[in-house]
């Protein structure tokens, strides 16, 4: 007979992990069928009627426990649609902030990564290229050009130098004012983590689902 249940989604979503682990466990644990002896007594040690009974009660409960934890599952996926949350100065239902955590939040610290990652590569590829290494290209361009920096003046050797470093240089080509979107958007997905994980929590807590199995 279908038996009815209600409880919180919070109550709902322990129970969902814990059945998880014991469906799995259950399963790998259990031997369903099995080879023997026609006349056999017992089979791999244990009394033959104790192993059908076992396999049989833990087949049973296995079936029972995936009824239970997608009724749950069903009635978890109702009620987000339908419930709703602040978040922020934004209301949204359950289902949208979810969603919104996963890939909305996802998308945006991908996007942070990858601009992390290529300021990064541009700060340091700026550093040793306009380091040492300029510095030993223009006295290599200065004695080539010169045969020594003996033979230039200071005022020729200051322009000299001016004009190769200005030619030479490596400068950060940043059109979008990167250092400052980095920062905008990680308090943003910061921001939001932090308010939608608070309103689920209280959410959650509250909200009664009912389902039968």
């Amino acid at each position: 007979m279908p038996q009815h249940v209600k409880m919180t989604v919070h109550e709902a979503l322990v129970e969902i992990k814990t059945n998880i682990r014991r469906i799995s466990s259950t399963i790998m644990s259990t031997t369903f069928c099995a080879a023997n002896r026609q006349n056999a007594k017992k089979i791999n040690g244990v009394d033959l009627d104790a192993f059908k009974k076992e396999a049989k009660s833990n087949f049973d409960s296995i079936l029972d426990l995936i009824r239970r934890t997608d009724a749950m599952k069903k009635a978890i996926s109702l009620s987000n649609a339908s419930t709703y949350i602040t978040v922020g100065d934004e209301r949204m239902s359950v289902a949208e902030a979810l969603y919104a955590l996963k890939k909305g939040c996802s998308d945006k610290e991908n996007l942070i990564m990858q601009m992390t990652s290529q300021l990064t590569a541009a700060r340091e590829l700026i550093e040793a290229e306009n380091g040492d290494k300029l510095d030993k290209k223009l006295e290599d361009f200065i004695n080539a050009s010169y045969g020594s920096k003996d033979k230039v003046n200071s005022s020729e050797i200051q322009a000299l130098s001016e004009m190769f470093r200005n030619n030479n240089s490596f400068v950060l080509v940043d059109p979008i004012n990167i250092s400052e979107q980095i920062k905008k958007l990680q308090a943003e997905v910061d921001k939001f983590r932090n308010n939608v994980d608070s309103a689920l929590q209280i959410s959650n807590a509250t909200t009664m689902i009912e389902f039968d199995y």
